[in-house]
């Protein structure tokens, strides 16, 4: 997931429509150019075995991820670091630090039961992959730098409709809300002691146990596929999908998710692969996924209304030898 915000500024009117004036600052957060870059990688060392109509597999996930942010200056108040030195000292893990790694493992379990020969039924499960800390952002991530991987479950079942089409269907649920980082909502951030409203716990402050994250809510998401093979063209296999989730972002979590926009809720899929006569195949597939809006407050400053919407397509070919 990368963001760029190379220009643009930021206004802020501090006391509404008051005497003083609207101040403005260089990029979306008032700190200059912005944006977030998180790379993951997933590697499964696994054992399957099948025994009559079951087969299960165990996998261990070993994992590692790069993150890159800039443009968060602007939030050096609300840190630990600054909040518990009285204002005296300044957080240096908080943004411009380049990338920083991350690496973990978790674990990966799954089964498919043939019920018959045609009906099929699937389970999977993934566990929370405990992720090493992100040092050079600890200002800037709960837990001081945490961004563990939360867990997910599963589960699906396809039908053959006679000997040339399956229609399969899963439904997955993932656990955005158990990873502080990801999950802690923005409001956490105004019982930090530096943000003026009252608070006295600094580890609501960024970086804090319980810092702001991005708000995200648990996602469960539905997918239905539609796979044929025309008995005239037996080398032909054609593909449709569609997937529906649902949104993980409130409105009031918009500002953070300048920097991970994920609202979209529908992908639209289309493929075919062909085997050829030397045994290679190729394939081609294409996805769209149609505009998604959220739009909410400021909480910095209520007069504004701030946006973040999304939208995708992407084609893939891919080549089997």
């Amino acid at each position: 997931m990368n963001t760029d915000y190379s220009s643009g500024s930021a206004t802020f009117d501090p006391d509404g429509p008051g005497p003083a004036p609207v101040m403005s600052m260089p990029g979306p957060y008032g700190a200059g150019a912005a944006g977030g870059d998180l790379a993951q990688l997933f590697a499964d060392i696994s054992y399957s075995h099948q025994s009559g109509d079951l087969a299960w597999g165990i996998a261990l996930v070993v994992s590692a991820q790069a993150f890159a942010g800039n443009g968060f200056a602007s939030f050096m108040p609300y840190t630990e670091t600054f909040a518990n030195s009285g204002g005296t000292a300044m957080p240096s893990s908080l943004s411009n630090n380049g990338h920083d790694f991350s690496y973990g493992a978790g674990i990966k379990l799954g089964a498919i039961w043939d019920l018959s020969e045609t009906i099929h039924l699937g389970l999977s499960y993934q566990s929370r992959i405990e992720m090493s800390e992100l040092d050079d952002y600890s200002d800037l991530f709960a837990e001081s730098g945490g961004f563990d991987i939360p867990a997910s479950i599963r589960g699906g079942i396809s039908i053959n409709l006679g000997s040339s089409s399956v229609l399969h269907y899963d439904i997955e649920h993932t656990s955005y809300s158990d990873i502080d980082s990801v999950g802690n909502p923005m409001a956490n951030l105004f019982n930090c002691p530096a943000a003026g409203a009252g608070g006295t716990d600094s580890s609501y402050c960024l970086g804090g146990s319980n810092g702001a994250g991005f708000g995200w809510d648990d996602m469960t998401i539905h997918k239905i596929g539609y796979q044929w093979k025309p008995g005239q063209l037996e080398d032909w296999t054609f593909r449709l999908g569609f997937s529906h989730g649902s949104q993980p972002i409130e409105k009031s979590e918009v500002l953070f998710n300048m920097m991970a926009p994920g609202v979209i809720e529908n992908h639209f899929t289309a493929g075919f692969s062909h085997k050829m006569d030397s045994g290679r195949e190729y394939s081609l597939t294409f996805m769209f996924a149609p505009e998604k809006k959220v739009k909410g407050t400021n909480p910095f400053d209520p007069t504004q209304q701030l946006e973040i919407k999304m939208h995708q397509f992407e084609i893939e070919f891919g080549f089997t030898f």
